[in-house]
């Protein structure tokens, strides 16, 4: 039976961490298999957010779980490629990370640098995931735009280069999700570790004070969801995927109590359509990545609440919209960038300069 633990987690207290996380890993039955082996750590550290910000991996659980996996001797890594056209070490900076690396003498690992070794038609994987023992996705407790929640499978994209996490949201990013997590688990050892003690619900933090931990990267989410609010079964990626693992809360052994916050954290339909629906404007849907997908909702949200008469009439392509009749449109992000065309650049753009580019197309 899929096992999956579950504790109450009110904050980053480190020693609170460190015993949370023991007890949690030895509930399932895995905490011996880390002795003396080489793990590698994958964190949710994909934007410039800070860890006040509930959007990256917080480093007290990072620094936490290397603490734990040093007392079972491990040979302890992270690795991150954070989104598209985004600096990976500046990230690791702002997030935290760098600090966790430093004191704890931790190699850190920009897997954009790295040498990748081609699975398939789809996937290069970083040779140092594929050398070490075991790999642990610490991903965060979130509701997206694009996959309705990022917890456990959604952290793996950032094991991919840019160009590869571009091509998951043209050929569909769910199935590409699965296919992804199908080839990482196939490879090496896989656990799912997820920090919802503060998440983000849609952009914005929103504590859960929670920790979730699993083999089964498709039990993990299925339980998030639940503590999220969010039917499992609305989730494409965990429907598409339930030939890998169990989405079935009443047949999984859950260590620790099962919750669901109140009230449930806000998620939206996903597709452009339904966010040009939600703020009155034209979406002109070039594929893009979920860096600007969720930048444009966020910005269009604020300006919704502090400047509505700009979305009036508003006419946006974001993504690679080659071949589209951009009249009128302002390009949203540098995939969609066109000197001859109004810009916001970016990945993604900043509030203020979209709204400069709003002003500049108006008047």
């Amino acid at each position: 039976m899929t096992e999956v633990a579950i504790a109450r987690q009110e904050d980053y207290s480190p020693i609170e961490l460190r015993s949370q996380l023991e007890k949690m890993l030895a509930d399932i039955s895995i905490l011996d298999s880390f002795r003396g082996a080489d793990v590698l750590i994958k964190p949710n550290c994909t934007g410039y957010c800070s860890p006040d910000e509930g959007r990256t991996t917080h480093p007290a659980v990072v620094k936490a779980l290397v603490e734990l996996l040093r007392k079972y001797d491990a040979f302890v890594r992270i690795g991150e490629s954070s989104s598209t056209n985004l600096n990976t070490q500046m990230v690791y900076d702002v997030t935290g990370i760098t600090h966790v690396a430093r004191e704890l003498s931790v190699p850190l690992i920009d897997f954009k640098k790295s040498t990748n070794i081609v699975f398939g038609k789809h996937y290069s994987l970083p040779e140092e995931l594929l050398e070490s023992d075991c790999l642990i996705s610490v991903g965060k407790m979130k509701t997206n735009y694009v996959t309705t929640i990022s917890c456990a499978m959604k952290n793996l994209k950032g094991l991919l280069p840019d160009h590869q996490k571009v091509e998951c949201h043209r050929n569909g990013l769910s199935q590409s999700l699965v296919e992804l997590y199908s080839t990482v688990q196939s490879e090496l050892r896989c656990v799912a570790l997820v920090d919802g003690i503060l998440g983000s619900e849609l952009y914005r933090p929103r504590p859960a004070h929670v920790l979730v931990a699993s083999e089964d990267f498709i039990a993990c989410d299925a339980v998030c969801a639940n503590v999220m609010g969010v039917d499992a079964d609305k989730v494409e990626h965990l429907r598409l995927a339930s030939y890998l693992g169990e989405r079935d809360i009443a047949k999984m052994q859950i260590h620790g109590r099962l919750f669901s916050v109140a009230p449930p954290f806000r998620s939206t339909p996903p597709g452009l359509e339904s966010m040009a629906e939600e703020f009155g404007v034209e979406i002109i849907d070039g594929k893009p990545c979920s860096s600007c997908i969720g930048g444009l909702y966020y910005i269009l949200g604020k300006l919704k609440k502090q400047r509505p008469e700009m979305l009036k009439g508003l006419r946006i392509a974001i993504g690679n919209c080659e071949g589209f009749d951009l009249s009128g449109a302002i390009l949203f992000g540098n995939c969609s960038y066109n000197q001859n065309s109004e810009s916001a650049p970016g990945c993604p753009p900043t509030t203020a300069d979209f709204a400069k580019a709003v002003m500049r197309l108006t008047y």
